[in-house]
């Protein structure tokens, strides 16, 4: 078995409870000394041009959030050790606002200033998912996703696979046939078991090195065919 199962704190839904990696021991630590410490969070702003279609950009987040294990993962204590817990479904709901009703001449800087306040706003590392997508509406052709998550489901690598499979599912709805994505052989969790695994073995050193390499540490990670990965190479 990848992981042991557990009662989550709700008490109802089963999940999988993974150990954390080094990095992720390292953000909860972090958030340990300060909760909901906004520094850790990771924000994104991509620019929507076109027909806006809210319905279909939530549902673009919904599949990828079901995609990827960490994307519906909370971290837990577990004999006073932060351990990931994998959830089988979290809600999404896409949050909207309409700034047509907003001067034109201001829009850019309301959405500016809700950009930079929605970027600080805290995470709960025990609640699933470390995850927020506001759309910003500026006019019927144009509009902004504001994408915030926490450092400890993702990383600066991960971006162009999140974009990527974001963009492939809303091209497959619009074109009404089924997103063209690669199945998942391996997620995050397999990552931190292996890695938990190799520091065991006494090999720290390489361990340590490996730790500090961002391909490593990307969320979305995979070397396509082989037995060691999961997901797409960012490599590519």
């Amino acid at each position: 078995m990848l992981g042991t199962k557990a009662g989550q704190p709700s008490g109802s839904e089963e999940s999988l409870v993974f150990p954390c990696s080094s990095s992720q021991e390292r953000c909860w630590f972090i958030d340990s000394l300060q909760p909901g410490n906004p520094t850790l969070n990771i924000a994104l702003r991509w620019e929507v041009k076109g027909r806006v279609q809210p319905a279909a950009i939530e549902h673009a987040f919904q599949r990828v959030i079901a995609r990827h294990e960490i994307l519906r993962t909370a971290f837990i204590l577990v004999d006073n050790e932060p351990h990931q817990s994998v959830r089988d479904h979290v809600e999404f709901k896409l949050s909207i606002i309409d700034l047509r009703t907003v001067p034109e001449a201001q829009r850019a800087d309301e959405a500016a200033a809700l950009a930079r306040r929605e970027a600080r706003i805290p995470f709960d590392l025990t609640i699933a998912p470390l995850l927020r997508v506001t759309l910003l509406q500026l006019a019927h052709d144009s509009a902004f996703l504001l994408i915030t998550l926490h450092q400890i489901v993702f990383d600066g690598w991960s971006i162009r696979i999140l974009f990527r499979e974001v963009g492939e599912i809303l091209s497959a709805l619009d074109e009404n046939r089924e997103p063209s994505l690669v199945e998942l052989p391996l997620q995050y969790g397999d990552y931190s078991l292996w890695q938990k695994e190799f520091l065991a073995s006494g090999f720290r050193d390489r361990g340590d090195l490996l730790e500090g390499t961002p391909r490593r540490n990307a969320i979305f990670r995979s070397r396509t065919g082989s037995s060691q990965a999961r997901a797409t190479d960012l490599s590519g």
